[in-house]
């Protein structure tokens, strides 16, 4: 039964791909535009989801690079009188360029999205580590803002 198996999995090519691939084919092309790895958790699940918002759209005949640098900063505010905070704001900052093949540059507005957490209770750090601190909702806005962007910039571009 096993031979068999194995005769079959040799004829038909079996059709099985490696997980993971070498780096030069990491990037995902999306109708024309590469998006280029984004650095940290935050930059890879921002990443998915500007792959999945272009992926079947097609905004361009030539080929691009959007580069998107990443920042965050958490803001401690509404202190009590004992100076200990009672909720952290979360800011992310992206900066989006995208990098032309022959050396055009067009860089797009800073997008900023933020969301506070309560800090006030005990278990603060078990829930942000559970829930993290920007959550997913939160990620997937600020990629819709920089395709809303991508795609005004590359309209005023045809």
């Amino acid at each position: 039964m096993l031979y068999r198996l194995l005769i079959c999995f040799f004829l038909c090519g079996c059709s099985i791909h490696p997980l993971y691939e070498d780096a030069s084919h990491s990037e995902e092309k999306s109708g024309g535009i590469t998006v280029e790895v984004i650095p940290g958790k935050h930059g890879q699940k921002l990443r998915g989801y500007l792959c999945d918002l272009l992926r079947d759209i097609h905004l361009t005949n030539q080929t691009y690079s959007l580069v998107v640098s990443l920042s965050e900063v958490s803001v401690p505010y509404a202190y009590t009188t004992a100076d200990d905070p009672q909720r952290t704001l979360f800011d992310l900052t992206a900066a989006p360029v995208l990098n032309g093949v022959k050396g055009k540059k067009i860089s797009l507005p800073q997008e900023r999205i933020s969301i506070g957490r309560n800090v006030a209770s005990s278990q603060v750090d078990v829930l942000l580590a559970m829930y993290d601190s920007v959550n997913n909702a939160t990620i997937k806005e600020l990629a819709f803002r920089i395709f809303k962007s991508v795609k005004v910039a590359l309209s005023h571009e045809n």
